[in-house]
This record gives C-alpha cells, sequence and structure tokens, in this order.
C-alpha cells in the first residue's frame, strides 16, 4: 500500500497521499458494495380464519400481556383522572359566589 500511494517516495504517507489512499478505499468499497447480490425476500399473505395481520418483537404470550398492563395501566389513569376532574369541579363550584 505505501507504493501505491507514496507519490513522492519518501516512505511516509503524507496527509495529501493519505486522502487519496481514503478516497480509493471508499471508491473500492461503494463499488464491491454496488457489485454485491443483495437478495430480500419479503413474504406477506393474507391470514387464516379472518384473524388480524400483526407484526410484533415478541410472541404472541409476551404481546397479550404486555397489552393487558398497558390496559390496566391506561384505565387506572383513566379513573384517576375522572376522580380529579370530578373533585376539580365540586371545588371550582364550592369557591364560586352564589
Amino acid at each position: 500500500m505505501l507504493a501505491r500511494f507514496d507519490q513522492n517516495h519518501d516512505g511516509k504517507i503524507d496527509a495529501g497521499e493519505w486522502e487519496a489512499a481514503r478516497a480509493a478505499a471508499a471508491a473500492e468499497s461503494q463499488a464491491q458494495t454496488l457489485k454485491s447480490n443483495i437478495v430480500r425476500t419479503s413474504c406477506i399473505g393474507e391470514t387464516t380464519h379472518g384473524e388480524p395481520f400483526l407484526i410484533a418483537p415478541m410472541d404472541s404470550k409476551h404481546l397479550v400481556n404486555r397489552e393487558k398492563l398497558f390496559a390496566a395501566m391506561f384505565l387506572a389513569i383513566g379513573v384517576v383522572c375522572a376522580g380529579f376532574s370530578a373533585w376539580a369541579v365540586e371545588h371550582a363550584l364550592a369557591l364560586a359566589p352564589t
């Protein structure tokens, strides 16, 4: 590689020669990438028995458990928000001049 990129034959690679080596490496890498045969296969079909189609990064047991946890969490948040809203309305009515 030294013989290939050492243009002034001083036995050292200077900044300009280093940039030429980097550019050559990038061009070589890109040429090899473009020549490589990449095959991508996607297989998506209709579900059987009218089941919903879902792509998830986990198995169905963990997915169902996660969704149940989220549903319970959002239900609890909704109940707390409804209680807070009822309290806020009651408090506002108590402070209103009659």
